[in-house]
Parts: structure tokens; C-alpha cells; sequence
């Protein structure tokens, strides 16, 4: 990644500015991605174990723009479900 990120700005010790523009930009374009996983658009899809966020467009548009990020922030720090190995303490994610 962090070589990605160097090519994209043609790394020069003077471009530290516009790294943190890439940055932000592919953090912006991820939290679209994101929103489009958790309406189901285009290609982008959640886990099975994390589709209990998922909602509909309808309900969606219907949410205030602090509903939308409350929601959005919600997946992000959800973990998820675990379950446990037969004959192991070791938890590893439900796939």
C-alpha cells in the first residue's frame, strides 16, 4: 500500500500535501463502496456473517444524514460473528 501510495504522487519528499489528498480520496471512494455494499448496488456485496446490516434504498433515502452516518459507522466498528472450532478454544470468524 504504502508503495501504491508513493507511485500515485510520484513521491517526491516536497508532495506530502498531495499524498494527504490521495489519501483522503481513496478513503472518500471507500466509504462509497461501503454505502453501495449496505444497499446492495452495483457488484458490491457484504459478508453472510454482516448482512444483517444491509437495508433497503427505499430506507435509506428515508434517514437523515446523521441516521445515514450512525448507520454507516455501525457496520464499521461491528465485528463479525464468531463461532467456535469443535474441540478448540480458538474463535475464528462464521464464514
Amino acid at each position: 500500500m504504502n508503495h501504491k501510495l508513493k507511485a500515485a504522487v510520484n513521491w517526491d519528499r516536497n508532495k506530502f500535501p498531495e499524498l494527504i489528498e490521495v489519501i483522503g480520496t481513496i478513503y472518500k471512494n471507500q466509504i462509497l463502496f461501503l454505502r453501495c455494499a449496505l444497499l446492495s448496488k452495483r457488484d458490491w456485496r457484504i459478508a453472510p456473517s454482516m448482512e444483517h446490516h444491509v437495508i433497503t434504498q427505499l430506507v435509506w433515502h428515508g434517514m437523515s444524514q446523521m441516521e445515514k452516518d450512525r448507520h454507516v459507522h455501525k457496520f464499521m466498528m461491528a465485528k463479525p460473528h464468531q463461532q467456535q472450532q469443535q474441540n478448540k478454544d480458538i474463535l475464528v470468524p462464521a464464514t
